[in-house]
């Protein structure tokens, strides 16, 4: 029996009854927080996490939306992602981070990003010289 001091809430599914005289807040965001994302692998019951940050916040009538800009990193390199984030999303979930591992991630981040770009830079040189030899060595088609 519920009184007036007691609620129930639904967080994704989970539902939670709590006394209103005694609740505390768990988590409150806004635009502009950094936040890790965790997803269910596909395959199995591990999970992988992201550091991200909210972007935007997208108040749909039947549906409140946080669009969440993140970043996957491995040895490789880093690729910048965008998650749509709401009730409905499935294998997903967000937490605070703090600020210390934000800015570790942050800086192996900004890293692999610049490594990629020497990379792609270098591919362009490379590529403009080869169009160079190209056009010196190919005259045009007289038509």
């Amino acid at each position: 029996m519920m009184t007036e001091s007691k609620r129930v809430f639904n967080v994704q599914g989970v539902q939670i009854e709590t006394d209103l005289q005694s609740a505390e807040e768990v988590n409150r965001y806004k635009v502009g927080d950094s936040v890790k994302v965790r997803w269910k692998k596909a395959y199995s019951d591990d999970y992988d996490t992201y550091p991200g940050v909210i972007i935007n916040f997208t108040n749909f009538d039947n549906i409140p939306t946080l669009e969440i800009l993140y970043v996957r990193s491995d040895y490789s390199g880093a690729s910048i992602e965008f998650l749509t984030f709401n009730a409905k999303s499935k294998g997903v979930e967000i937490a605070p981070i703090s600020e210390y591992e934000f800015l570790f991630d942050r800086l192996d981040i900004q890293d692999k990003l610049d490594r990629a770009i020497n990379l792609k830079e270098e591919e362009l040189r490379i590529l403009k010289a080869k169009r160079k030899a190209f056009l010196s060595c190919f005259q045009p088609l007289e038509g």
